[in-house]
């Protein structure tokens, strides 16, 4: 699988689920290791050109945690065009979603509420490929 160079993404909106799906199923692929990506969006839904890998989350937020998202997602809404983010939990080992996991999504979801980012999606990548968190799994 060839990842797209951000010069050949620039003009395609990810504008339905599926797209959003095919995108980081091209960025991320198979899940290989244990950590959070997020992927930035533009108010067209453009992806911008950054892909933020996050390693050595702990097993659950605390409340600093969604604070601290809050804060970097406040930073990335006025330090580049952001106004969406896309985060993909990449979790080898996984076909569903653990207690820890799904405090993770709401404390991003929380994050992007009071940062003014809205949350475009919520993704496994896990053992059985990539597959959307619907927010029935994490609420």
């Amino acid at each position: 699988m060839t990842i797209p160079h951000y010069d050949q993404t620039v003009l395609t909106p990810l504008d339905s689920d599926a797209l959003v799906l095919r995108r980081a199923e091209e960025l991320i692929g198979q899940a290989r290791r244990d950590q959070l990506w997020l992927l930035l969006l533009d108010r067209a839904d453009v992806q911008l050109p950054v892909l933020l890998p996050i390693d050595d989350l702990p097993s659950e937020p605390d409340e600093l945690a969604s604070e601290g998202f809050a804060g970097v997602f406040r930073m990335l809404r006025t330090e580049t065009e952001a106004r969406a983010v896309v985060a993909v939990l990449e979790r080898p080992a996984l076909t569903t979603l653990p207690p820890g996991d799904r405090a993770w999504i709401r404390a991003l979801h929380e994050a992007a509420t009071v940062s003014g980012l809205r949350l475009r999606a919520s993704l496994l990548a896990g053992a059985q490929g990539l597959r959307w968190i619907a927010p029935d799994d994490w609420a």
